[in-house]
This record gives structure tokens, C-alpha cells and sequence, in this order.
């Protein structure tokens, strides 16, 4: 995977460890040179401390940073790096990155002789191998040329994963945020919309209706000119008097009564 250089840079995504095949190292062990196949793979490596200085070349004199996040993926051990320094500094070191000058990477760690799987050399002074058990890492360095040529600086970016992942996650709620306001907006147009429906078909049959009502003549003025000629038979009243005779009819009604009668509808006399 080739370095990608983006914008305002000053994150680094690397590869620190790639895990697969053995890989010919040269180490100085007691004063000595010694050359020797090692690997590593995701049981290699100790407890991880929470970030490792970032070096230029293995020299503690020159930290350019901080390894801030690690992770142990199926194919390697991958890490995160904060650039420190002045914004010329840190365009300094992004450009040599890209331009392939120091985008190698190379871990600086302490190994565990009492767990590393060693393997003796073999046929025509092939050199033993040693597969890594308990490493404690100590630094990372960029270097021009790094002992595995697949460790090296993966992308150049502006965020950190953690940051980008807050801005994604906030970019989503937004994007909800806007897209219930579309929804309630739409909501409020369709209730507007079928209310304004609504009173122009209520107005148009009001209309309708006033135009069929039929009108009514007026009461009349008084009871008496309301009723049907009464007939002698007619009850209008009654005495107060339980028994034989107590309902007055029309013809039995003396002229009080009938006068009371036609204009009250009833034959009782009122006492305001």
C-alpha cells in the first residue's frame, strides 16, 4: 500500500509489525553482529502501554510525536501517531513522508529471552529464527528503510480515527436532525393543506345549503288565531275538585275562562 499525503496533515496511520513470513535482521548481541530470521504474530507483544514515543531513526534526542492508539489486526500490529512540534516542523516531516524519505517504520522493544521461540539454523549456514513471545515495546521510529519493508507510513490524514469517528457520529445525528425537520415540515404542509380543503368544501356547501333553505312564516301573534275553532267538546280545563264532573269542557267554560283560555292556554288564572 503506497503512503497517501492528505490535507493539513498531521496524523499518522502506520503499519508497525507486519505478521507472515520470517524476515532476515541483523542485531548486535554481546558486542556482536548476529543475523537471524524473527517473526511475529498476535501473541508476540506484552501488555501495551498507552503510547510510545515517536522517534526520528531510533535517536530519543529527536521525538517528532506520540503513538497514541495500537491495534493488533489479522495481518499485522497497527498503530496511530500524533506529529508534535511547529506547524513548519510538522509540513517538514509530512512532506518527507510523502516523498518516501522517512516513511519506514521500526519498533524499538525489549524481548522476553525466556519466552521467545528460537529455532536452530538449518542446511547451508542457514541462520536460526526466532519467533517473538512477550516483546515489550519501548518506541517507534520512522527511518528511511525499515527492517520490513511492508512497516511503514499507511496515510497522512488531518484526524484521528477517534476524532474522525466523533465527526461522523455528529455528521449522522445532523443529518437526522435535518431530516426530521424535513419530515415534521411536510407533516405541518399536508395538515395546512387539508385544512385549507377543509373550510373551502365547509363554505362551498354553507353556500349549497343557504341556497335551498326554504323560509318559514312567522308564529302567529297569539294562541288564538294558532288554533282550530274549538268545539264544544273540547277539554280546556279542570276543577280542583276530585269526582264526577271536575273536566271543563268548552261549552261548560264560563267567559272568563274561555277569554283566559284562548289567550293563555289555560283557564287558571296567573297571579304575578
Amino acid at each position: 500500500m503506497s503512503t497517501v499525503v492528505a490535507a493539513e496533515p498531521s496524523v499518522l496511520s502506520m503499519r508497525l509489525v507486519p505478521f507472515g513470513p520470517p524476515q532476515l535482521v541483523a542485531d548486535y548481541i554481546d558486542g556482536r553482529s548476529v543475523i537471524y530470521y524473527e517473526s511475529f504474530d498476535a501473541q508476540s507483544f506484552g501488555p501495551a502501554p498507552e503510547r510510545l514515543p515517536l522517534l526520528r531513526a531510533h535517536n530519543s534526542a529527536t521525538p517528532i510525536g506520540w503513538v497514541e492508539r495500537m491495534s493488533i489486526r489479522a495481518d499485522g500490529l497497527d498503530g496511530e501517531a500524533q506529529l508534535v512540534g511547529s506547524p513548519e516542523e510538522v509540513r517538514n516531516l509530512t512532506a518527507l513522508i510523502g516523498a518516501e524519505l522517512l516513511s519506514g517504520v521500526s519498533i524499538g522493544f525489549s524481548p522476553d529471552g525466556m519466552r521467545d521461540q528460537w529455532t536452530k539454523g538449518g542446511l547451508n549456514d542457514r541462520p536460526p529464527a526466532v519467533l517473538r513471545r512477550g516483546a515489550r515495546l519501548r518506541e517507534v521510529s520512522l527511518c528511511l528503510e525499515a527492517a520490513y519493508p511492508s512497516a511503514k507510513v499507511l496515510e497522512v490524514r488531518s484526524y484521528t480515527v477517534a476524532e474522525a469517528e466523533r465527526r461522523e457520529q455528529h455528521r449522522l445525528r445532523d443529518e437526522e436532525f435535518r431530516e426530521f425537520k424535513r419530515e415534521r415540515r411536510a407533516e405541518a404542509d399536508a395538515f395546512r393543506a387539508e385544512l385549507d380543503r377543509f373550510l373551502v368544501d365547509a363554505e362551498t356547501r354553507g353556500r349549497e345549503l343557504v341556497g335551498t333553505m326554504r323560509t318559514t312564516a312567522p308564529a302567529p301573534a297569539s294562541t288564538a288565531t294558532a288554533r282550530r275553532e274549538l268545539r264544544d267538546d273540547d277539554v280546556v280545563g279542570f276543577a280542583h275538585r276530585a269526582g264526577p264532573g271536575r273536566y271543563i269542557r268548552w261549552a261548560d267554560a264560563t267567559p272568563e275562562q274561555r277569554a283566559r283560555y284562548l289567550t293563555t292556554g289555560t283557564i287558571e288564572p296567573r297571579f304575578d
